[in-house]
């Protein structure tokens, strides 16, 4: 069963740059997840992206990795303190 992992942003009164910010952030993940087979990331989604980021696992496994790869591309943004991380399975989405 896939899992997702959802990266909420804090959206700050007067940060008018967090769409931008959130949407540069989301094309570093495609370009780290998009060729491999541990997690995915919609383009399209991330074109669209505001406040909020969603990466598809192909197993639970790679929880562990694809979260520390999501880590460090936050803290290169600067987002890591503006970002929430939480997790469903898919059955939690429907």
């Amino acid at each position: 069963m896939p899992y997702l992992i959802e990266i909420d942003f804090e959206e700050r009164p007067g940060d008018e740059t967090i769409v931008h910010r959130v949407r540069n952030f989301g094309e570093d993940l495609w370009r780290k997840f998009h060729t491999g087979d541990q997690a995915k990331i919609d383009l399209n989604a991330v074109d669209a992206a505001t406040t909020r980021l969603e990466l598809t696992l192909a197993a639970p496994q790679h929880r562990d990795h694809v979260i520390r790869i999501i880590s460090t591309i936050l803290d290169q943004h600067y987002l890591a303190h503006l970002a929430r991380i939480s997790e469903k399975t898919h059955s939690e989405t429907q």
